[in-house]
């Protein structure tokens, strides 16, 4: 007995056209994946993932003796800025030196971290790898567009900064004063210390009568000391008078020693904080007499500006990198 042939139905015209229109789309999809995969491809450190140590930048500052700094600025650190701060990637280097300007300073002056610093900033990074677990510190770090060493650099030049400002305006050892003449110190102080002492009597019940006959004793030949001892409510104010900064008082008050000259007394005044006679003094003995503390107002005046003076040049040194920076981290 024969067997059955099988019957194949013929494909219509339109299927045909459908599955040829299909194949081709197939074909131009694949093709133009592929064209996107060539044309983007990079064997670069941007696109290979290993780019994070790649420098794209120098960082360099020469001093008043001819010394020179230098700082490499890595790809991370640059995306970090960009990506974590949202800033160009121009911008992010202009950062990028501003915060490097502390490590400039502890370079120049001499100054590093304590072994009470780095405890501290062990036990910050300890703190930090239990609150993310030690599994997860990577993790976290690059939920912050930071890397393990970039996050490192940032805890040191924390710590670093802030013993820098310490070292070099808060004790009576900086740098700063070491390094300074006597007389050039003397000079700025007498030209940024403001003395005076005053009878202060604060605004209550019969106060401007109080200070009122306090000032008509004065004019009548009562000294301003034996005045101050019996009428002053200023615990803090000596019959040598205090010495002080412009910033340290408030504006009423500046303003009314700033009127008087060197050793005249004024009337009686009404102020925001109360009623005052105020006798404005030279500030020299006063300023011998409180050399170290008020040094220190000279060390932060010459650090704000050694502070601000450091300007550094910028160079990129990997424009390939560098380049890419928008379009592969933004």
């Amino acid at each position: 007995m024969a067997k059955n042939k099988k019957k194949y139905k013929p494909v219509n015209k339109k299927k045909r056209k459908l599955i040829v229109a299909l194949s081709i789309l197939a074909g131009l999809i694949l093709i133009a994946g592929i064209w996107i995969l060539v044309a983007n491809y990079d064997p670069s450190p941007v696109k290979s993932g290993k780019y994070d140590t790649t420098i794209v930048a120098t960082l360099s500052y020469t001093d008043d003796n001819g010394k020179v700094y230098t700082h490499d600025v890595t790809y991370a650190e640059v995306r970090y800025y960009v990506k974590e701060r949202k800033l160009t990637p121009n911008k992010a280097l202009e950062a990028v030196a501003n915060d490097w300007v502390p490590e400039v300073m502890s370079e120049m002056y001499k100054v590093g971290l304590t072994v009470s610093d780095v405890q501290q900033l062990e036990a910050e990074l300890e703190e930090y790898k239990n609150v993310t677990s030690i599994v997860k510190y990577e993790a976290a770090l690059e939920g912050q567009y930071m890397t393990v060493d970039l996050h490192h650099r940032f805890l040191e030049l924390k710590y670093l900064t802030a013993r820098v400002r310490v070292d070099l305006t808060e004790t009576t050892s900086s740098p700063i004063l070491k390094a300074a003449n006597k007389d050039d110190v003397l000079k700025f102080l007498n030209e940024t210390f403001y003395a005076a002492r005053h009878i202060y009597i604060p605004k209550e019940t019969g106060a401007d009568a109080k200070i009122q006959d306090a000032y008509t004793k004065l004019q009548a030949g009562t000294s301003f000391a034996e005045l101050l001892a019996q009428y002053n409510k200023d615990t803090a104010m000596t019959d040598k008078g205090i010495i002080f900064v412009e910033d340290a008082m408030v504006e009423d008050y500046m303003e009314a020693v700033k009127a008087l000259k060197e050793g005249e007394t004024s009337v009686v005044l009404e102020l925001s904080k109360g009623y005052f006679i105020i006798e404005r003094l030279e500030p020299d003995a006063l300023i011998l007499e409180n050399y170290d503390s008020a040094c220190l107002t000279y060390a932060v005046d010459v650090y704000h500006h050694v502070y601000a003076d450091i300007q550094c040049d910028i160079q990129i040194t990997t424009e390939p990198i560098f380049d890419k920076i928008d379009s592969s981290i933004r």
